[in-house]
């Protein structure tokens, strides 16, 4: 993850949109848990340009999520005492 010394020097988001949207047009953004990362920039746009962004994403955590319900085999399993393992 990012830590705050990390951030102490970074710019602020509105001295790199004109570098950022374009990287981010067209594309699907691979990202863990979208609703932070969606909302994240969606609120950070509204604050400093009054506009908000929608993106595509690729949820790394929801694929897992999906796999581990595979995995757990339904119903059958829970009923068995099978449990899937932890994200």
């Amino acid at each position: 993850g990012i830590t705050h010394s990390e951030l102490i020097d970074a710019p602020d988001l509105s001295d790199i949109l004109g570098e950022l949207l374009p990287c981010l047009s067209g594309k699907i953004i691979v990202v863990h848990y979208r609703r932070i990362e969606r909302e994240f920039l969606d609120q950070a746009l509204k604050a400093r340009i009054g506009e908000g962004i929608e993106f595509p994403v690729l949820d790394t955590l929801q694929i897992e999520e999906n796999i581990q319900k595979r995995s757990a085999g339904g119903i059958w399993n829970r009923l068995k005492g099978k449990r899937p393992e932890s994200l």
